[in-house]
């Protein structure tokens, strides 16, 4: 493909954000912040914030936020960009900026998809001006900037193929959403309402199943179960906690990327997406075996004990192995581990967490204390039955997300060639 050298400046106008922040409200006008921006380049609705109508007229005096509009960081965080979507009613946050495509020479979704490429990645790290607290880029300075584009019609159909796979993404992404509101439905009728199936079918509490009170829960539970510790102590792995020090030592036998003597390993970390909290790293298989004890594998439940305390996570089905990076307990057993997770996550196990939590800087609990929690098991027949019904809601969600990663794989592999005209669309 051929390409042409555009100054950003003659193509897109370049807006700069307010450099303040207003008060929030509950209600109102989105302000939208960098924290609603992905790492993946997408805005997520649920990290927005409001403000009032008169401020918004006060932070939208530089620039009113419109559909097509490229919103992007250029301060702290650097190398955030996403597409403002149509019906966007708000205003831009502190450290955030516009490019607003003018020129018919440009498409704004492929120029989207450019600020992702690792040849703009490389441009915008080659211009970044250090700060003694932040790096940033120059919001006057990029008008200047050199954007290397095809034709239009290219263009065009890069944009096309690209968002034909993120839209594939997008998609799994609410089915996923909407399974795990099912399964939420699904523990809640049973276990928080009690209405799990009786021997006959019925619905237990509903139809007078015998309940007795529960002396710490201060509530009545469903008889024959139990509020036990035991249980707990018994599968949870006591002997897997991470403290920090896989990572320094994989830090010191980093190899190289395909080397005969490596193997990858991915280190899974906290983060409030899963997907955005793998470390890919190679290191020696010697390094690997001396840390087989804290292998990970598909299904575990994993728990954060610093910082996020009380997040809970279900670790993915990977072709490779894992680990856990710091600031995690690992509770296993392949007949409990459905009904722990919902339970862990729901309001009752929440709560539980946060009771062993202390911490004035950051929350923070530790195993002793995890394991004497005392959890309230239902009786296993229950539980069986949970499992049946649970497992395949799991299954469709774990088939999604690894879809979903296979897509994101493949985008990320043709973005760049792409852009660079390795590859042509036809």
């Amino acid at each position: 493909m051929e390409m042409t050298k555009y100054k950003l400046g003659d193509i897109a106008t370049i807006y700069d954000g307010p450099h303040a922040t207003p008060k929030r409200t509950d209600n109102g006008p989105v302000y939208l912040g960098i924290d609603a921006i992905t790492e993946d380049c997408k805005i997520n609705p649920n990290e927005f914030t409001f403000l009032s109508e008169e401020d918004y007229k006060i932070w939208t005096k530089r620039v009113v936020p419109q559909f097509k509009d490229i919103v992007f960081s250029y301060e702290a965080t650097l190398g955030r960009y996403a597409i403002i979507p149509e019906n966007f009613y708000g205003c831009l946050g502190r450290r955030l900026g516009i490019i607003r495509v003018k020129s018919d020479a440009v498409d704004y979704k492929w120029l989207y998809y450019f600020f992702q490429s690792p040849q703009w990645k490389c441009y915008i790290k080659n211009h970044i001006i250090k700060g003694s607290t932040v790096n940033r880029i120059s919001v006057d300075e990029m008008p200047g900037y050199e954007i290397p584009a095809c034709g239009i019609a290219d263009q065009k159909k890069i944009a096309s193929v690209l968002s034909a796979l993120d839209d594939k993404i997008a998609l799994n992404k609410k089915m996923n959403q909407k399974l795990e509101a099912m399964a939420k439905r699904l523990y809640d009728y049973w276990f928080v309402q009690y209405d799990f199936p009786d021997k006959n079918g019925h619905p237990y509490k509903t139809t007078g199943g015998p309940m007795t009170y529960n002396q710490n829960l201060k509530r009545e539970i469903p008889a024959g179960w139990e509020q036990s510790s035991i249980l707990l102590k018994n599968i949870f792995n006591s002997d897997f906690t991470a403290n920090g020090s896989f990572n320094d030592l994989a830090e010191n036998v980093k190899y190289n990327e395909g080397s005969p003597y490596a193997l990858l390993i991915r280190i899974i970390d906290f983060n409030d997406d899963f997907a955005k909290s793998e470390k890919f790293i190679w290191v020696n298989k010697h390094s690997y075996d001396y840390l087989k004890t804290s292998s990970l594998h598909g299904g575990e439940i994993i728990i954060c004990n610093v910082g996020n305390a009380g997040a809970v996570y279900r670790c993915p089905f990977l072709n490779c192995p894992m680990t856990l990076g710091p600031n995690g307990v690992v509770v296993n057993d392949l007949f409990y581990n459905n009904y722990l997770y919902m339970y862990f996550k729901s309001e009752l196990g929440q709560q539980q967490l946060r009771s062993i939590s202390s911490g004035s800087i950051q929350l923070k609990f530790n195993k002793t204390s995890f394991r004497n929690i005392p959890l309230l098991f239902p009786d296993k027949k229950t539980i069986s039955l949970f499992n049946e019904k649970y497992n395949s809601i799991y299954a469709q969600i774990n088939n999604l997300w690894t879809e979903n990663r296979k897509l994101t794989a493949l985008r990320d592999k043709l973005l760049p060639l792409l852009m660079n005209g390795q590859v042509e669309v036809g």
